[in-house]
C-alpha cells in the first residue's frame, strides 16, 4: 500500500486499513471520523475528506474533544512527535508560540541525550 508516495511498514498499513471502515459504497469508504477514505499527507499527517475539503484527522479528534472548531491560530501537538499516533492522550492543543517553543525544548533535550 502506498499513499502519496511513501512506502509504509506493515504495522501502519494495518493501522490505515482498520482505521476505514467498510459502507455499501466501496468506490467511497467512510471512515470513523466522518469523512471519505484515509490519506497520508504530503507532511506525514494522516486526512480525510470532510465537506469537499482536506482535514486532518488530529484536528478532528482535538476538535471533537473540545467540543467545539479549532481555531485557525490553534495548533495541535503530537506529544511523542508520531504524526500517526492520534490518541486523545497524545494531543495537545496550543498556539503557535508555545508549540514552537516545545519543538525547541525538545531539540535542546534531545542535543544534550546524544551528547551525554
Amino acid at each position: 500500500m502506498c499513499f502519496l508516495g511513501f512506502k509504509h511498514a506493515e504495522e501502519t498499513k494495518k493501522k490505515i486499513r482498520c482505521a476505514v471502515t467498510k459502507t455499501k459504497n466501496r468506490r467511497k469508504p467512510y471512515n470513523k471520523y466522518g469523512g471519505i477514505g484515509l490519506h497520508i499527507a504530503t507532511r506525514g499527517y494522516l486526512t480525510t475528506m470532510k465537506n469537499g475539503k482536506h482535514k486532518a484527522i488530529h484536528r478532528l479528534i482535538a476538535e471533537k474533544a473540545i467540543n467545539r472548531e479549532l481555531k485557525k491560530e490553534e495548533l495541535v501537538h503530537h506529544i511523542n512527535m508520531k504524526k500517526l499516533d492520534n490518541r486523545n492522550c497524545n494531543l495537545l492543543i496550543c498556539d503557535g508560540q508555545y508549540h514552537q517553543l516545545l519543538h525547541q525544548k525538545m531539540a535542546e533535550a534531545w542535543v544534550r541525550l546524544v551528547n551525554i
